[in-house]
């Protein structure tokens, strides 16, 4: 014997919980996840960050930093809220400063198949590189350097990179000098 259906739509309340209850799922998941990447990164991943020597004032300031933004419908199918494509930053770094991923003038690149759970290699936006350099008189070949790279469309120029979680090798004299600037945290 077959059994009886209904062909009733579900009441709008049974829609709103059943709404309400994947929202807390997926709520759930990103926060389990931002709580692994804290736990893997333990303090704001940019190499030498003042963040660090400012102190306990910027604890409360650690933000996880998702590689591919969630946009404005949120992140459904949990794929964007990943540990593995998330980073812990300080504000500074994370948002507010000229050089920050928010801004589009910091990027961090996983350098294995494992994504942010292995080492990066930190980009910073050529043009605001030599502009920095350039307004403080510094290195003025590689500042000419820099900005025939960024004539030739080449956004972003490598500034440090991590041979572990936290542990960054500098190449050169301007990447030393930029990386100190960047720790004063006014740029």
């Amino acid at each position: 014997m077959e059994e009886f259906k209904t062909n009733f739509k579900k009441g709008p309340t049974s829609l709103r919980l059943a709404k309400q209850s994947r929202r807390r799922e997926i709520e759930a998941y990103e926060e389990a996840n931002k709580a692994t990447t804290r736990r893997r990164d333990k303090r704001c991943r940019f190499p030498r960050c003042g963040c660090q020597r400012l102190g306990v004032a910027l604890k409360a300031q650690r933000e996880v930093s998702h590689e591919r933004h969630k946009g404005m419908g949120g992140d459904p199918g949990m794929v964007r809220s990943e540990a593995d494509i998330m980073i812990l930053l300080c504000r500074h770094r994370h948002q507010d400063a000229v050089f920050s991923r928010a801004k589009g003038t910091l990027r961090a690149e996983p350098l294995t198949p494992i994504g942010f759970d292995g080492p990066l290699r930190w980009m910073v936006d050529t043009g605001c590189a030599a502009d920095t350099m350039d307004l403080a008189g510094v290195y003025p070949e590689t500042v000419r350097r820099l900005h025939l790279l960024a004539d030739q469309g080449k956004e972003f120029v490598v500034l440090a990179v991590e041979s572990a979680i936290g542990v960054c090798m500098v190449g050169s004299d301007w990447q030393e000098w930029l990386i100190d600037e960047l720790a004063k945290m006014e740029l």
